[in-house]
């Protein structure tokens, strides 16, 4: 029986070593590992396609950015909350941006005031 034709949800299959089968449970789908590699795949947790890479394939039901735990994935969810708010909410609050410089905006530390060495020559004394 042919498998379907749909984005499979790959988990790893327990009867042969390296082998990966889809989740679904009308779908007769089994790939070798190095050929899943690459390959669309759904979420195993909250159905999101993803593509899957060595790093997903750890895991026995591979998982998106948005479900994983790992630095990465953290990282991916600050990242789209900070964007988010900046699409948002801070360039809405404000209709023009200051152009031009003041001392409100300017972070740079002034600058010391060096003291000035009056370099004598030898001709002029």
């Amino acid at each position: 029986m042919p498998s379907l034709k749909h984005i499979h949800t790959y988990a790893k299959f327990k009867g042969k070593p390296g082998f990966w089968k889809c989740n679904a449970p009308d779908c007769t789908h089994y790939a070798h590992r190095e050929l899943v590699v690459g390959k669309y795949s759904l979420c195993n947790i909250c159905g999101a396609q993803m593509k899957l890479t060595f790093q997903d394939m750890k895991r026995v039901e591979p998982r998106c950015l948005n479900c994983s735990n790992t630095k990465k994935g953290r990282m991916a969810r600050k990242a789209l909350e900070i964007t988010q708010y900046l699409g948002t909410e801070s360039f809405a609050k404000t209709d023009v941006l200051p152009l031009e410089e003041s001392q409100d905006l300017n972070f740079d530390p002034p600058l010391p005031e060096l003291p000035r060495f009056r370099i004598e020559d030898e001709e002029n004394g």
